[in-house]
């Protein structure tokens, strides 16, 4: 389980670095991309850890061990990780709940045509009065990152990398 600890805080290390990265090179693409981005070192960090979690323990590797340790290595880097962005955009960078709001109603903007007129004023309404980042929704982001990548993604490597040892299954 230390070994757990350890590999979610490097994650979490690994996810905080990246989105400063992403926010300091240019802030439309940190909010744009920036899941996109850190899902492909999520993924990869994963992959990393469960592997040498597996060569720890023989090579081999149930399911359930392997779901376990990787969840709790995903639970660990997005409890980190959510925090630096609640830090990020509530205290170091505020500026960026504003261009947030901007991208999502130029979003709208967009799909004006096809949601009407009624739909886009309370749409946009709701838009505006929406508190991007206060506690609740970080909460709220938090369990829904648990359950993807975190959890979703335990399960699918999880099951590519289960190994059974053959001298167990006699």
């Amino acid at each position: 389980m230390n070994n757990a600890i350890k590999n979610g805080s490097i994650l979490g290390v690994a996810l905080i670095i990246g989105s400063l990265i992403l926010s300091l090179i240019d802030t439309s693409i940190f909010l744009t991309f920036r899941s996109y981005i850190l899902l492909i070192v999520f993924i990869a960090a994963l992959v990393y850890f469960g592997n040498s979690y597996k060569k720890q323990n023989g090579g081999f590797l149930s399911f359930g061990s392997a779901f376990k340790y990787l969840f709790v290595v995903s639970a660990i880097g997005v409890v980190l990780c959510t925090i630096f962005e609640y830090v990020l955009f509530n205290f170091i960078s505020p500026d960026l709940i504003e261009l947030q709001r901007e991208l999502a109603m130029e979003a709208m903007d967009k799909l004006s045509a096809f949601i009407g007129e009624d739909a886009m004023e309370i749409a946009t309404t709701e838009l505006e009065n929406k508190e991007f980042n206060s506690i609740g929704m970080t909460i709220q982001s938090f369990l829904i990152r648990l359950l993807f990548p975190a959890a979703g993604l335990s399960l699918i490597i999880g099951a590519i990398i289960k190994k059974k040892d053959p001298s167990l299954s006699a």
